[in-house]
């Protein structure tokens, strides 16, 4: 059977059956719209989701700029404050090893004076005619006594005590 030839009656049996296929593919079609307007719907749905999502983001993203920009600025007027204190403790410790080293050798001339002094004091009483023995007076280092006040405006004094009592010198 090389050729293929419709019998009289398979036209109405073929008409049928192409209905049924006809039928089938609209039906597919209606079945295929209702399921791509749905997932229409679902994206259309997830899209203003995201554009919300967005603007907040947007929206939070502007105000942590803001803090941002805040914080930077404080940050940079730390550093400068910083900076400045830094140049401030610079200068008032080489105020402070100025006088630091301008102290230590008063404190030494003042030292070799004394020395010198009682030298003098004891060559004057040998001129003289005098063997006395001299003690001077000495007494302790400064010491703190407690502040009047935990905080500010109080008053806090320095004492202190005669270790060995002056004899035969002045008083």
């Amino acid at each position: 059977t090389d050729k293929c030839t419709l019998s009289p009656g398979s036209c109405k049996v073929l008409t049928e059956r192409f209905m049924l296929i006809t039928e089938g593919i609209s039906d597919k079609k209606d079945e295929l719209e209702d399921q791509l307007k749905e997932v229409q719907e679902e994206c259309e749905k997830e899209i203003r989701i995201k554009k919300d999502q967005l603007k907040r983001l947007e929206t939070l993203l502007g105000e942590q700029q803001g803090n941002l920009a805040l914080r930077t600025g404080e940050q940079n007027e730390a550093e400068s404050g910083s900076h400045l204190k830094s140049m401030e403790f610079d200068t008032l410790s080489d105020e402070y090893q100025i006088r630091m080293e301008k102290c230590c050798t008063n404190l030494n001339d003042l030292k070799s004076e004394i020395c010198a002094l009682g030298k003098i004091r004891g060559e004057l009483s040998n001129m003289q005619g005098q063997n006395v023995f001299i003690t001077d007076c000495e007494v302790s280092d400064w010491r703190y006594e407690s502040c009047s006040a935990t905080c500010g405006g109080g008053t806090q004094l320095m004492k202190r005590t005669v270790l060995v009592h002056p004899v035969g010198g002045t008083e």
